[in-house]
């Protein structure tokens, strides 16, 4: 058979990749290094020369695995650091800069945007084993779900509808989280909320489902 060409090579990391995503629109991608750097590609070049990239930010003081395109604001990126850094930066991909940034207690493995709400979602490693929501831009900690694994989260994904997180962890386990509610789903527990008091209705350690 005959092989595979290369259309692009990207050459501007000192340490094994272990972040990429693709904005959806395809006009630029974002990488993470074991060298604590987040890169900034236009993917739409061909034949790129080591160093030849968009944006590159080191403000990381840790491996960056966890990279997010905002899909409501498509400027905006996302990035997470590992054990050393344990920081969430927000990028303006228009302009380079850093606009917000936020300590948390512990590595950051994957992060979400939420489709339709100004929230941004965290998976974390030791010691909280952790799934953390906070608003934007105030990057306020608005719900937070600590050991959700018995081991590090190591990944997550959105449905398709936008409402349930899946997350796979250390402990061999995948379990399913209802984050943010569909129209559906938001006008059935409508009621429930009211007769609560209001306020973000959380899943419990457990979540909706757990497959072990």
């Amino acid at each position: 058979p005959r092989p595979a060409a290369i259309d692009m090579e990207l050459l501007g990391h000192t340490g094994e990749v272990c972040g990429l995503k693709w904005r959806s629109d395809g006009e630029l991608l974002a990488s993470g290094g074991n060298d604590n750097v987040v890169n900034i590609w236009d993917g739409r070049l061909g034949n790129v020369a080591r160093g030849n990239t968009k944006w590159t930010k080191r403000n990381h003081t840790a491996a960056v695995k966890a990279i997010a395109w905002c899909p409501w604001q498509p400027s905006l990126l996302a990035s997470g650091g590992g054990t050393n850094d344990a920081t969430i930066n927000i990028w303006n991909t228009t302009t380079g800069a850093r606009l917000h940034s936020l300590k948390t207690p512990s590595q950051i493995t994957s992060l979400l945007w939420a489709p339709a709400k100004k929230e941004i979602l965290s998976t974390h490693g030791f010691p909280t084993n952790a799934v953390m929501v906070h608003a934007y831009p105030s990057m306020e900690r608005v719900a937070e779900i600590r050991d959700a694994h018995d081991a590090r989260v190591l990944f997550s994904c959105l449905s398709p509808n936008g409402d349930v997180v899946c997350t796979g962890a250390g402990d061999e386990n995948l379990k399913f989280w209802r984050i943010w509610d569909s129209g559906e789903e938001k006008a059935r527990k409508k009621k429930v909320v009211s007769d609560v008091g209001g306020g973000r209705i959380n899943s419990t350690k457990e979540g909706i489902l757990s497959i072990r």
